[in-house]
Order: C-alpha cells, then sequence, then structure tokens
C-alpha cells in the first residue's frame, strides 16, 4: 500500500480592486468627487472640500479578507499629514506619499479608515485593493491582475518587465502604473493572452511621453475577433491608467482575452500594466488556478511556496501514474489467464462431442449425414 503525500492547496493570492466612488466607501467629512480621463483608475478621484479638515477621519471600508492598500497620495510640503486606523484601534500617524499598506491580516471582516489633515494637502484618494481570503465574497468583484502575477501570458521575444522605481516623480499626485510595473513592447506580432472566469474582462496601459508613432492592436474574446484601435500620446507626460480596451456582458464562464500588435510607427512603445474582470466565482475556493496569481497579489508572499508546491504535484502525478500502470499490467494477466482457462475447457468438451465442436475455431462444426444402405421391404 502507498502512502501518498497530500495534495498541495491551490494557492489563493486573489486581489480585488474597489474605486474611490464605489458605493461601499464611507466618507466620513465633506469630500468632492472628481472626474479625469485616463490618469486614475476608471477616469475618477476623491479630494475633500474647501477649508475642511479630516483629522478625525475622512473614509472608510468593511471587508473581509487578508489584506488592504489604499492608494492615496498628499502634495504640499515634504511633512505629509496623515493617519490610518485599522478595526477600530486609535489612528496611527503615516509617513510617505499619502498610501497605505496593512501587511498580512487574519482572514476575518476588518474595517479600515483613513484620515487627512487641511485641503492644503490636497489629498487625493483613487483606489484601494483588497487582499481575499477563504471567507472573502467575490462573485461580482472586480478582480485586479497586475502584469507581474504570471498568469498573463506573453507571446514574443521583444517584451520587456520593468519596474517604475521613480514612480511618485514620474507620476505625482497618486497616479501611477499598478504596483509599480508594466510590461514595455514595440514589435510587431508580439501578443498576450489571459483565461479568466468572469463576465467582463479589461486591459490597462501606461502610454509613454512620446508625441511622434502610434501602435494598433487587436482584441479577441475565446478566439473571436472583436476590435482593433490605435493608440498614441500627444503630451507631454506619460499616462497612466490608460483603458486599452474593454468588454462586458460576457456569459458567465471561462473565457480568454488575447491582444495582438500589428503595427507599430516611429518604434511607439506600450506598457502593458494591468488587468481588471468581473468574477462569476463565490469565492477563491472555486476559482479555476489559470486565473490565479502565480506570486502574491497583497502586501506579503513568496515565490518559494509556489516553486514547492510544483514540486508536490509532480510527485503525486508520478505516484499515481505508476499506480495506474501497475492496474493495467495486472488487468492483461487476468485477462489472459482467463482466456487460458477458456480454451482449456474448451477441448475438454471437445474431447466429448467429437466432431460437433471445433476448440480451434471456436464455432460450432455441423456433422455430415452418413448413408445407409436400406434392405428391401419384406413382404
Amino acid at each position: 500500500m502507498f502512502n501518498l503525500p497530500p495534495l498541495p492547496a491551490p494557492p489563493t493570492m486573489v486581489t480585488y480592486i474597489v474605486d474611490d466612488q464605489d458605493t461601499d466607501i464611507t466618507f466620513l467629512c465633506p469630500t468632492v468627487p472628481k472626474n479625469e480621463p485616463n490618469s486614475y483608475f476608471q477616469d475618477t478621484w476623491s479630494t475633500i472640500g474647501n477649508d475642511t479638515v479630516c483629522n478625525d477621519g475622512w473614509f472608510k471600508y468593511t471587508f473581509r479578507g487578508q489584506g488592504v492598500n489604499i492608494n492615496s497620495g498628499l502634495s504640499g510640503g515634504a511633512t505629509k499629514s496623515y493617519s490610518v486606523s485599522l478595526d477600530g484601534d486609535a489612528l496611527q500617524p503615516q509617513t510617505g506619499e499619502g498610501g497605505y499598506d496593512s501587511g498580512m491580516l487574519a482572514d476575518e471582516e476588518h474595517t479600515v479608515m483613513y484620515a487627512t489633515g487641511a485641503m492644503s494637502y490636497s489629498p487625493n484618494f483613487d483606489y484601494l485593493t483588497v487582499l481575499a481570503g477563504n471567507t472573502t465574497k467575490m462573485r461580482g468583484r472586480s478582480v485586479i491582475v497586475d502584469d507581474n502575477d504570471g498568469v498573463i501570458k506573453y507571446s514574443g521575444a521583444g517584451w520587456v518587465s520593468a519596474s517604475i522605481i521613480n514612480s511618485v516623480e514620474a507620476f505625482p499626485y497618486g497616479r501611477g502604473p499598478y504596483r509599480d510595473s508594466v510590461h514595455w513592447t514595440k514589435e510587431v506580432g508580439e501578443s498576450l493572452s489571459f483565461e479568466f472566469l468572469g463576465s467582463s474582462v479589461a486591459l490597462y496601459s501606461v502610454l509613454p511621453a512620446q508625441k511622434d508613432g502610434g501602435i494598433t492592436i487587436q482584441y479577441f474574446i475565446d478566439d473571436n475577433f472583436v476590435t482593433a484601435a490605435g493608440v498614441s500620446n500627444t503630451g507631454n507626460t506619460p499616462v497612466p491608467m490608460f483603458k486599452l480596451f474593454e468588454a462586458d456582458g460576457l456569459s458567465d464562464g471561462t473565457h480568454v482575452l488575447m491582444a495582438n500588435i500589428t503595427s507599430v510607427i516611429s518604434s511607439y512603445s506600450i506598457g502593458m500594466d494591468f488587468v481588471t474582470y468581473t468574477s462569476s466565482f463565490d469565492n477563491i475556493s472555486e476559482m479555476p488556478t489559470t486565473g490565479l496569481s502565480s506570486s502574491s497579489s497583497g502586501s506579503t508572499g513568496s515565490g518559494s511556496g509556489t516553486h514547492k508546491r510544483n514540486h508536490v504535484g509532480a510527485i503525486v502525478g508520478g505516484v499515481l501514474g505508476g499506480l495506474a500502470f501497475i492496474g493495467i499490467v495486472m488487468l492483461a494477466l487476468y485477462v489472459l489467464r482467463a482466456r487460458k482457462r477458456q480454451q482449456q475447457r474448451s477441448r475438454a468438451a471437445a474431447t466429448v462431442i467429437g466432431r460437433n465442436f471445433n476448440s480451434q475455431l471456436d464455432v460450432k462444426v455441423v456433422p455430415r449425414p452418413e448413408s445407409h444402405p436400406m434392405s428391401p421391404r419384406q413382404v
């Protein structure tokens, strides 16, 4: 009897994104919604009203999951005034440009509250993300997948993955690429594909500060051509959060998005930043592995865990394959022995029946009729 190792648990690093103007965000002091195309997620951001001080709390959000990250920005002097409270604790002063990351939390309900100072800091809130857990209700959520998560497949040798270290300088005021990374390309024939379980999908990019040139991309859903569109930037600064493509109204099920670059003018580059899709699964345990991140999509994590799981899967596969081979061999031996016994019984029966049975052909043989001379009838 073989003692099989336990099957590895599926990866669970799934992140969903919440826009600043989502109804689940609760604002605690006067707030002014803003619209600015092609710079912020969903083209919106929020700030506080004039002469408003939100030191006791600007907004809060309640969620079930394993972590939260707030994408917000502040301008002004070197000293930024903002603080964050988690699960009702006292507000904790923060340092930086306005963002907040909780780190790993217990998989349960949490409430995060963000507070900031006067309007002179021009606070900017764009979106927050939640690292989902087993208790997180996922259906209808907008799942976000980073360009480096490993489940977006890139085809071609021209792709270059780049981390934008000076993201705050290049994209001030709370803007910038998701997780400060993009996949750049400027080669005709390069493509990417992404498989997901959902009812809508969108592809976002970063456009470089390059006035000359442009790029044309074809888009397919499930191998069906949808549209082709040209992209260029006429400004002097790079453009983050640029929505290249969106398809909604898809049937609930598994789909594949593919983007194929068909033309490039003046060596124009484009940076693929992230994909979002509306989930059609209730929780992460129902999510297919093709749509899961191969690395942490949240605050913490290590790629070594996935590497070890792959080794365990290979061991389990080898053991199961060996058991299947042994089973086939034993079945073949059983069939051969059964056939041999049947032939022996057939030969024994043929000895009794004589000409009426041919054990080699395994068919019945009809004996020839024999003729007998008849005597004349006696009168």
